[in-house]
């Protein structure tokens, strides 16, 4: 499957969920995901910082390849070596690079982050 095809697949279960009155915020309280980072600030990366404002669930951090110079309004970007030094504790990272989840869990976990690492594809299509 292409990553044009994933990507428009998710965002239309996504779109179908919102339209039933769901939300994605409920996968995180059920799973006990109070404060989670975000892998990848692309488009999806975006919509989901967004979608989690004014939830209790809280965006800690952004993690990006690209760090700093990614700009996601009131949002810290990392890169991925700099969040075991970090110091702000989160219960999950959920990666939005559909394509490259693997290489970055296995990356995650080669520089020592031992927490719940999550597709967002788990994410929204646990909530359908």
């Amino acid at each position: 499957m292409n990553t044009d095809y994933k990507g428009f697949r998710l965002y239309d279960d996504w779109l179908r969920l919102k339209r039933k009155g769901g939300s994605i915020d409920i996968f995180f309280e059920k799973n006990g995901y109070r404060r989670i980072a975000v892998y990848g600030l692309g488009l999806i990366g975006k919509q989901l910082v967004e979608e989690l404002e004014g939830s209790d669930i809280k965006v800690v951090f952004g993690i990006d390849i690209k760090g700093e110079e990614i700009d996601v309004a009131g949002l810290d970007v990392l890169k991925p070596e700099q969040i075991i030094d970090d110091g702000r504790e989160t219960d999950a990272v959920v990666v939005t690079a559909m394509m490259s989840f693997y290489e970055i869990e296995r990356n995650l976990i080669e520089i020592g982050y031992n927490k719940d690492i999550i597709s967002i594809e788990d994410v929204i299509w646990s909530c359908k």
